[in-house]
């Protein structure tokens, strides 16, 4: 998990319900990331603070790794990953959706990796929303009948 902010805590809460073993957690500022690992083992979920170096001798061994960082956004350019690669057996989820494909992505593409895209993130989040705002539980059916269709829109027409 790169980047311990607010969308990091939603996707670290998210992957702790799935029961993931492990989270190796980095993030530039210590303090966040290491509040972030404390309350994640408050719930038992086994979260590690890794620091950028450590990074490069365990990548490989690593089955996803999420970029939650602004890198890769149009205002803040660049990979979160600097020079180190994914592989093929990984995959990777980047939260960033403007632009949607990032460097990171490009990455990932290259050597074969799974990808899920921050598009994936935009819709299904403001379905949730849109959902839990209205409380529409009775529509919910009609969403899920259209999310291939949602996809295939942003993927076409955003997607580069």
């Amino acid at each position: 998990m790169l980047g311990a902010g607010g969308v990091s805590r939603a996707v670290t809460f998210a992957l702790a319900s799935l029961r993931v073993e492990k989270i190796f957690l980095m993030d530039k500022d210590k303090v966040k990331a290491n509040s972030l690992c404390r309350d994640l083992s408050l719930l038992n979920i086994n979260c590690v603070v890794t620091k950028p170096d450590q990074i490069e001798k365990i990548i490989s061994s690593f089955d996803g790794i999420i970029n939650c960082t602004p890198v890769g956004h149009y205002d803040f350019p660049g990979c979160p990953l600097g020079n180190l690669m994914p592989n093929k057996k990984q995959w990777i989820f980047d939260v960033v959706y403007t632009p949607t494909k990032t460097d990171f992505i490009n990455k990932a593409e290259q050597v074969g990796a799974k990808i899920i895209s921050g598009i994936d993130l935009f819709i299904f989040q403001a379905i949730d929303a849109f959902l839990c705002f209205t409380e529409n539980k009775e529509n919910n059916h009609d969403f899920t009948n259209h999310i291939h269709e949602l996809r295939k829109h942003y993927f076409d027409k955003l997607y580069i």
